[in-house]
Formats: structure tokens, sequence, C-alpha cells
């Protein structure tokens, strides 16, 4: 092969390379934001799933306590929130719950966690417990008329106020509008655990026309 045709053969095969890095840098552009959604997607599911789990614990704490929910924390339980009153079902030790990596369930995959603060993605219903003797107190499943429109467990921040000390920071939602003690990490929503077991991931708008209509608490028997 003479030089001259040694060069028509590398030009062409230069341009050639041009070409099909032009191709995998647009087709790189188009699938990066569909493989960013599809790993948000896979969060969410994995987010949806494990406040499933923790409503089964909380079942089957019920099934073991007569009907009854876990009670609010106080002195003579040492201050221990319902998350870690329903750790044993999920092989952890209640009594000396710090939720970590390895107590994967607490937790959004979505979630930035700070162990030194909370470590838990999740709050409960205000009125779950034996709560100040209210008549909206949700101490039994059997009280609540419309279990399934009833938010049992929401999505919350890392760590955005406290009740009786660090292990209970942040784990309980009031009856209110939308406030920072929620988290709506899933495309402007969140996932919710209803009363009737089921888990669904709800819009921000949904949450913030039902948060006094029927989110929190609804007449109950």
């Amino acid at each position: 092969m003479d030089t001259f045709s040694l060069k028509k053969v590398m030009a062409f095969t230069l341009l050639e390379l041009l070409i099909v890095i032009t191709i995998i840098v647009i087709l790189t552009a188009l699938l990066l934001p569909a493989l960013k959604s599809a790993r948000e997607t896979s969060k969410s599911i994995s987010c949806l799933s494990n406040i499933k789990q923790l409503g089964l614990g909380l079942n089957s704490y019920a099934d073991d306590y007569s009907g009854y929910f876990p009670d609010k924390p106080t002195s003579s339980d040492c201050f221990l929130s319902w998350d870690a009153k329903i750790a044993a079902y999920f092989n952890l030790d209640g009594t000396k719950f710090v939720p970590n990596s390895k107590s994967t369930v607490y937790l959004c995959p979505s979630m930035q966690i700070n162990y030194a603060y909370s470590g838990r993605s999740f709050a409960a219903n205000n009125n779950l417990g034996e709560n100040r003797g209210l008549d909206v107190d949700i101490k039994r499943l059997p009280q609540i008329l419309y279990p399934s429109i009833l938010a049992g467990l929401f999505e919350t921040p890392n760590c955005s106020g406290s009740f009786f000390g660090p292990r209970q920071r942040n784990m309980y939602i009031e009856n209110e509008t939308i406030n920072n003690k929620q988290e709506f990490r899933h495309r402007n929503g969140e996932n919710l655990l209803f009363f009737d077991g089921h888990a669904e991931w709800k819009s921000y708008a949904w949450v913030d026309s039902r948060a006094w209509t029927g989110l929190y608490y609804r007449t109950l028997k």
C-alpha cells in the first residue's frame, strides 16, 4: 500500500471514529435522564415496600397486645417511640434501638441519612396509641371508620424537631397542613401507609387537600 492510500484509510477511520463518538454523546444525553428517572422509580418502590413492612410490624404488635397499637413514649417505657417498640419484628433490640445502615426497613433509599440525629425516614400519625386521653386517640384498629383513607405512617425529613429526645426525633406527624415534618421525595409526592394495611404514593396536592379532611384522623367508633 502506498503512502497516499494509507493516508486515505487513516482519514476515513478518523472520520468514522468522530461519528461514533458523536452518536455516543447524543445517546448518553438522551438516556441519562431516563436512567436517573429509573433509579428514582426503583428507590420509590423500595421505600413503598419498607413502609408496607413497617405496617406489618405495627399489625404484628397489635396482634400480640390484644389489638392495641404502640402507645406514645413515656418514662415507664424508657421513652421508646413506635418504631423502637416494633423493632423486635425485624430482629432488632427495641430497648437498645438506634437505627443504622443495617435497619434499612426504617429508611427511604432516596433520603440522605444522618445517623447521629435520627436515621429514620418515616413518622407515625400523631394520634397513634394512647395520647393524653384525646377523643381522636387511635388505640385499636376497630376504632377507625375509614381505615383505607386514614394514614398511619408518613415520610419525614431526617431531623426537623424532637419530642422526648434523640430517639423520638420527628417520630410523629401532627394534625396540621403541609409542614416541615413531611417529606415529598418522590415525584413531588410521598409514600403513605394507611390503616387498612395498604401503602400508596400520593402527590403533594393530594396530601395538602386532605390535611384537614381525614388524612390524620376520621371519626372513631
